[in-house]
């Protein structure tokens, strides 16, 4: 009985570290994910001309969850006209969607900073802010991927460790 106890504190406080080790990887595949997002968003507005609500719809369809969610919030806010601007919509679904994701909130300024201008400048504008959202994603890509590979083991080992280090004063 007292082995099945231990046992089970070793694999639960591993659990815990595996799990808090997995959040870095979320943030890594999300900011990925919200890069094609931007990418896919520039083609359609800068090149085939789409309005935002019709982007944001077919951009949806392709898109992961939790992101996927915070685009049909975005694009039902649009459409009801339930926002002032572009802005608004992007900040209050992101307000309706934030514990949902794993991001940070200077990942949420990016987001928030294209969506000042989408639709307020004109298409050449359009495109510098694109490339200078993309270029801004693709670095915070790169230090949460450094971010993840340090902390993830950190993590796994920390709970391992922790679940260890009761089991010994136990005994």
């Amino acid at each position: 009985m007292k082995l099945i106890l231990l046992l089970s504190i070793v694999v639960i406080c591993s659990f815990i570290g595996f799990s808090y080790g997995e959040e870095f990887l979320k943030r890594t595949n999300q900011l990925k994910e919200l890069l094609r997002i931007v990418i896919e968003l520039e083609n359609e507005i800068v090149y085939s001309h789409t309005p935002l609500p019709e982007c944001l719809k077919k951009i949806a369809l392709k898109t992961k969850e939790p992101l996927k969610k915070l685009l049909e919030v975005v694009e039902e806010k649009l459409i009801k006209n339930e926002v002032l601007d572009v802005y608004d919509a992007f900040s209050r679904g992101i307000n309706d969607e934030k514990e949902n994701l794993s991001l940070k909130q200077e990942h949420y300024d990016i987001i928030l900073d294209l969506s000042k201008s989408l639709g307020e400048t004109s298409i050449d504008n359009q495109h510098n802010i694109f490339s200078l959202a993309k270029e801004k994603l693709k670095r915070e890509i790169e230090e949460t991927e450094k971010e993840s590979k340090k902390n993830t083991k950190a993590y796994r080992s920390l709970g391992l460790g922790i679940g260890l280090m009761i089991v010994i004063f136990l005994m």
